[in-house]
């Protein structure tokens, strides 16, 4: 059985080029990350405010009053 390696040796030109390739994929792994959480908060608030609309809306029929116009309204 031999010793010998046959794995290449890598140059300092090699790691550092792999470190920048690593930070750049994990800048782009959070800003993607950070655009989800984003785009979910969005999307929640969307959904409260036509919610609260339309409890608003009701409770405005309930009481008696005319109809609203819900989007000058909010």
């Amino acid at each position: 059985m031999t010793t010998e390696s046959s794995a290449k040796t890598l140059s300092a030109a090699d790691i550092i080029h792999f470190y920048e390739q690593f930070v750049k994929d994990l800048e782009n792994y959070h800003t993607v990350c950070i655009d989800e959480l984003t785009m979910r908060h969005k999307t929640e608030t969307v959904g409260q405010t036509l919610r609260e609309a339309e409890f608003l809306h009701t409770t405005m029929r309930f009481l008696g009053s005319g109809p609203i116009d819900l989007i000058t309204e909010i």
